[in-house]
């Protein structure tokens, strides 16, 4: 057999060739559906669903923070402002009100299947943010009030001498009491002009009472009318203002008790014509002898209201002239009563000797001495520097703990009307 011949061998080439290129032709085009012959049939287009977002709700939003307080005076309080992150479903920022500090949040969670976005608004609590801030509070604070300087212009309501042995003092003792109360501070420095038996247009008369409330030194002076005075009287008191207010200082008024045998009448006279002169003037009004009468009541007993007078029934004694300084304090600085302490031995004692009773040795001068001499009493001590006795020699005026509680609340509760 003749063996083939190289036309053979060109043509199974060409066949391996065409082979191998329909080979590759099939495996690189992609599958595809089937054809018949002539034109197929269209596909359907095909459609996604649109993917939503479920909306956000955020739990930490803004909040209002707790105003901060100091401890007295002025202070810086607690935090007021601050951030907060919180946990929330969606994606969104919320606004709302929560519990304590202003704060941020934003809100973290699953957006949905699909494609979407989604904006919520919400109310929430504090979260579980930490915040911090600064804030500024008003309060009550242990710092002393700021330094006065003050004039007290009166007569014998500003102290008087029963015995030979006392020379209360109101504007001493106010002084006094401001330092013991206030760790020795300089809260008030107090000066006392007095005339006995005088009122309003005899100080004003007196060159060393007009020139020292005209001296601008003092930063508030402080008229007290005597017991006889009325509206007819406020003339004098408005001069007195001017003198005072045209040197720089402030002008006060202040009303003091009355006699025994006129109460409670004589109080609610003087009270009325000064706080009507004081509220249509807008100055200062120190309504001494309402504490007196807020204390006493409309029909106390003689023995009562003896307590608060000196032997002559007219004027006030240790215990009267203690509610004069507890109105008096309160007044000028602002602050309450409650507190001040309990005894002021300027009230009781002549200072100008060399021996005072001390509050333990009063506290038992008070005590009942059935063996004493009738001159005594029924007390165990006589007239000395530091026993101030009441009308007819009876009653040491003595203010105990719970005595002197209970004038300080009155004086806040006069103070307040």
């Amino acid at each position: 057999m003749q063996p083939p011949g190289p036309v053979f061998y060109v043509a199974a080439m060409l066949r391996s060739i065409l082979s191998s290129a329909l080979l590759l032709g099939l495996l690189a085009c992609p599958r595809g559906p089937n054809r018949s012959e002539g034109e197929g049939e269209d596909g359907e287009e095909g459609e996604g669903d649109e993917g939503e977002g479920d909306e956000g709700e955020g739990d930490v939003g803004e909040g209002e923070g707790d105003e901060g307080e100091g401890d007295e005076g002025e202070g810086e309080g607690e935090a007021a402002e601050g951030e907060g992150e919180g946990e929330g479903e969606g994606e969104g920022e919320g606004e709302g009100e929560g519990d304590g500090r202003e704060g941020e949040g934003e809100g973290e969670g699953d957006g949905g299947e699909g494609e979407g976005e989604g904006e919520g608004e919400g109310e929430g609590d504090g979260g579980e943010g930490e915040g911090e801030g600064e804030g500024e509070g008003e309060g009550e604070g242990e710092a002393p009030p700021s330094s006065l300087t003050v004039l007290l212009i009166g007569n014998s309501q500003l102290g008087f001498a029963d015995n030979a042995n006392d020379a209360s003092n109101i504007g001493a003792a106010l002084e006094s009491m401001s330092r013991v109360a206030n760790g020795g501070a300089s809260v008030l420095t107090v000066d006392r002009a007095q005339i006995i038996g005088v009122g309003c247009q005899s100080f004003l008369a007196d060159t060393s009472v007009a020139a020292a409330a005209s001296s601008g030194i003092y930063d508030v002076v402080v008229l007290l009318p005597s017991i006889g005075e009325d509206a007819g009287d406020a003339g004098c008191w408005q001069d007195f203002r001017e003198l005072a207010e045209g040197a720089g200082s402030e002008f006060a008024i202040m009303a003091t008790a009355h006699v025994l045998g006129v109460y409670p009448s004589g109080f609610d006279n003087l009270h009325n014509a000064i706080k009507q002169y004081a509220n249509s003037q807008g100055v200062r009004f120190i309504p001494a002898g309402r504490v007196w009468r807020h204390i006493l009541g409309d029909f106390p007993s003689t023995a009562q209201k003896s307590e608060f007078y000196a032997g002559d029934s007219q004027h006030p004694g240790a215990e009267g002239s203690l509610l004069y300084i507890y109105t008096l304090y309160a007044a000028l600085t602002g602050r309450s009563a409650v507190g001040l302490p309990v005894d002021a031995v300027e009230l009781r004692c002549n200072m100008s000797q060399p021996t005072c009773l001390s509050y333990a040795a009063l506290d038992n001068c008070v005590s009942p001495c059935s063996s004493c001499s009738p001159t005594v009493g029924e007390y165990n001590c006589a007239a000395q520097n530091g026993a101030r006795f009441g009308p007819n020699g009876v009653g040491v005026s003595f203010v105990t703990p719970d005595e002197a509680a209970t004038y300080q609340l009155a004086v806040d509760a006069v103070l307040a009307e």
